[in-house]
C-alpha cells in the first residue's frame, strides 16, 4: 500500500471515529431527558452463502436492546434469497422479532418481505444504491388471539466512499444512507412513520469477513431534518455487523 492511501485511510478513520464518537455529545443524556430521545444497541451477525452466479442465500442473527429503565430487548431472525438480474437486484424471505419488555406484554412478530435495488448513477465517483422494500407485518402482543396485521414500505438510498485500496476491494470505506418508511395498509401510529440517517464505519478484515459501525438517527413523524436537532429526534441506534460471505 502506498503512503499516499496509508495517509488517506487514516484521515478517513479519523473523520469516521470523530463522527461517531461525537452521536453521544450531540445527542447525550441531556438530549434524551429534553427530548424523550431512545437510545438503542444493535448487534448483528449477517452470514451469506453463494448459491451460484446469481443467486445467494443471506441470513441475519441479531440482538437488540434500548438503554434505560424503560428498556427492552429483542432478538431477530432474518432470512431471504437474494437474486442478481443485470443492473437489478430481487430479494424475497421473512423476519422474526421477539421482543421481551420491561414494563408491558412481550411481542412477536413474523414480517415477510421482498425487495428491489437497483444502482444509479453507478460512476467512478459517485454511485448510490436504492433499495424499495415491502413489508407485511404480523404482530402479536400479550395474546395469540389475532394479529395486527399492516403493509409497510420502506426506501432507502445508500452511497459509500473507498478510503484506502481499489475501490470494490478497499479496506475501509465509509458510508451514508437515508431511509423513510410508510404504513400503507392502516392507520399510522408513531412506530409506523418514520425516517432515519445513518452514517457508518466499514472495514474489510478478510476477503470474506467485513466489520460495519453505524450511527443511525430516527425521527418517527414526517420528513428527517437533522440529527443534531433535539426536539426533532425520536431514537438513536448504535449498530455493530459482522458480515462473513461463504462460498458452495
Amino acid at each position: 500500500m502506498s503512503l499516499t492511501s496509508l495517509r488517506r485511510a487514516a484521515a478517513a478513520s479519523a473523520v469516521a471515529c470523530a463522527v461517531l464518537a461525537g452521536a453521544p455529545v450531540f445527542c447525550g443524556p441531556g438530549a434524551a431527558g429534553q427530548s424523550g430521545t431512545s437510545k438503542q444497541l444493535w448487534i448483528d451477525y449477517n452470514p451469506s452463502l453463494a448459491l451460484g452466479s446469481a443467486h445467494d442465500l443471506v441470513g441475519e442473527a441479531g440482538w437488540r436492546t434500548r438503554l434505560g429503565e424503560r428498556g427492552w430487548t429483542r432478538y431477530t431472525l432474518r432470512t431471504h434469497v437474494r437474486q442478481r438480474d443485470g443492473g437489478l437486484e430481487w430479494a424475497a424471505g421473512v423476519s422474526t422479532f421477539y421482543t421481551r419488555a420491561a414494563l408491558g406484554s412481550n411481542v412477536v412478530e413474523l414480517r415477510p418481505f421482498q425487495g428491489l435495488r437497483t444502482r444509479w448513477p453507478n460512476g467512478r465517483f459517485l454511485r448510490i444504491d436504492h433499495y424499495l422494500r415491502a413489508e407485511e407485518r404480523f404482530q402479536w402482543g400479550g395474546s395469540w388471539d389475532g394479529a395486527d396485521v399492516s403493509l409497510r414500505l420502506r426506501y432507502r438510498l445508500q452511497t459509500e466512499w473507498a478510503v484506502s485500496g481499489f475501490r470494490d476491494r478497499a479496506s475501509w470505506r465509509l458510508l451514508l444512507n437515508a431511509e423513510a418508511f410508510s404504513t400503507i395498509t392502516k392507520e399510522a401510529t408513531r412506530f409506523d412513520e418514520a425516517s432515519r440517517l445513518g452514517v457508518g464505519v466499514e472495514r474489510s478484515m478478510a476477503e470474506a469477513v467485513r466489520l460495519r459501525l453505524d450511527v443511525i438517527w430516527q425521527r418517527s413523524t414526517g420528513l428527517f431534518v437533522s440529527p443534531f436537532d433535539e426536539s426533532s429526534l425520536d431514537a438513536i441506534y448504535f449498530r455493530l455487523r459482522l458480515f462473513q460471505r461463504f462460498t458452495g
